[in-house]
């Protein structure tokens, strides 16, 4: 997770503090332990949760077709889709930044992120309370499983 992607979610983690919901950040200690098996643990979680948004953030450069672009982290996009395959679509979202320029894979074109916007670090904190307004709306529209 880049330090831009960890900053989001860590605004994102703040801005929900508050509200009736537990978030759980991947980057936290014990998630994954020595000797585990990632995918029994994705599964794990999946199994307990009621809603994922995964930050789409300019972690990785690839090249594609003689260009460079900026890319979510493979993982992400794969927890996303495991997520989406088991919550359902309207449960698993993307958060990523307003206008960005961020390649995301062609098979999630149609999907509609929770965006912001923001020109400095400074600025996110601000830029998030939007995120966790959209976040709370759709948890409150759709509630538990």
């Amino acid at each position: 997770m880049s330090d831009q992607s960890a900053y989001v979610t860590n605004e994102i983690i703040a801005g929900l503090k508050h509200d009736h919901v537990v978030v759980r950040s991947w980057s936290l200690p014990g998630l994954f332990s020595p000797g585990g098996t990632p995918i029994d643990v994705l599964l794990k979680e999946v199994d307990g949760s009621d809603f994922a948004a995964f930050v789409f953030g300019p972690d990785d450069k690839i090249a594609s077709r003689k260009a460079k672009y900026f890319v979510p982290r493979d993982n992400v996009v794969f927890e996303l889709g495991l997520f989406m395959g088991r919550l359902s679509r309207e449960r698993a979202l993307v958060v990523m930044q307003h206008k960005s320029s961020v390649k995301i894979p062609t098979d999630l074109l149609g999907v509609e992120a929770i965006t912001y916007v923001t020109k400095s670090p400074p600025d996110l904190a601000t830029s998030i309370q939007t995120v966790c307004h959209d976040l709370r709306k759709i948890i409150t529209r759709l509630g538990p499983r």
